[in-house]
């Protein structure tokens, strides 16, 4: 069971969000159903009729896949790239450090939905680019619209896509962000493999919405750590579904392909 219900709900926040954040002007919708600003919103989007019914239906089971299946794809709540580097017989992560709620923790980079016209790449591939001040080259961020994989988890209504970068200047990202500052991101960090699997670091250093995420990422029903560099290379060939079985064939490892 989620520990919270939401996206990126505070820590000490009850249990639905603060309710008292919301002011109520006249319009006739919000911003997700209608596109109108925030201080013409009638509800939130929170309580927004058509977000509730778009969410209502989504995939209620983590899973990897090339594609977000499409009821996942309609009721998303938010979305965000996880960056990976190949380093020697092992892989890092590339996650923003952020002071949010009082916390100084480690999140993806990504965001919340805020229209219902708005896919989970738009999502994802925007706020990533604002995230990292616009550091990434253009041809990067073009080929991030066509992600091999994504990771769909359903307590937090998060689309995940996983992306590689090979080239020296794309991986040293990190360094060409220090000292710059978008949207509470403090700096970017790589972080090892052998961090994600570690519970006291998961809990000391990153937010609680992340190390959820995390540690669905190892689950029995999406055991995709263990096995990110197979799942990867499989979902770049054309033969996916058979590299697939032979290889991960005594995983529980959810892998479907639109």
């Amino acid at each position: 069971m989620s520990r919270y219900h939401g996206y990126q709900r505070g820590r000490g926040y009850r249990q639905g969000g603060y309710r008292g954040e919301y002011h109520r002007g006249g319009g006739t919708g919000c911003m997700f159903c209608t596109g109108v600003d925030e201080l013409n919103e009638s509800h939130s989007r929170r309580e927004c009729p058509q977000f509730r019914q778009l969410k209502s239906v989504i995939s209620r089971v983590p899973y990897v896949s090339q594609s977000l299946k499409t009821n996942d794809a309609q009721g998303f709540a938010a979305a965000g790239f996880l960056i990976i580097k190949r380093v020697d017989s092992s892989v890092e992560f590339l996650l923003a450090r952020e002071f949010r709620n009082g916390v100084d923790g480690l999140n993806f980079l990504g965001g919340k939905r805020v229209r219902s016209s708005e896919t989970a790449l738009d999502v994802a591939t925007n706020k990533f680019n604002i995230e990292t001040g616009g550091q990434m080259r253009k041809s990067v961020l073009r080929q991030m619209k066509e992600p091999p994989l994504v990771q769909w988890s359903p307590h937090t209504k998060y689309a995940l896509f996983l992306f590689e970068v090979t080239d020296e200047f794309d991986c040293d990202i990190d360094a060409r962000c220090a000292g710059l500052q978008f949207q509470g991101v403090k700096r970017l960090e790589w972080v090892t493999r052998e961090n994600l699997f570690s519970n006291v670091f998961r809990r000391n250093e990153f937010h609680e919405f992340a190390e959820e995420t995390v540690e669905q990422m190892q689950s029995r029903n999406c055991d995709l750590l263990n096995h990110l560099e197979e799942v990867f290379d499989a979902a770049k060939t054309p033969i996916v579904k058979d590299i697939m079985m032979r290889q991960l064939q005594n995983t529980t490892l959810m892998f479907t392909r639109r």
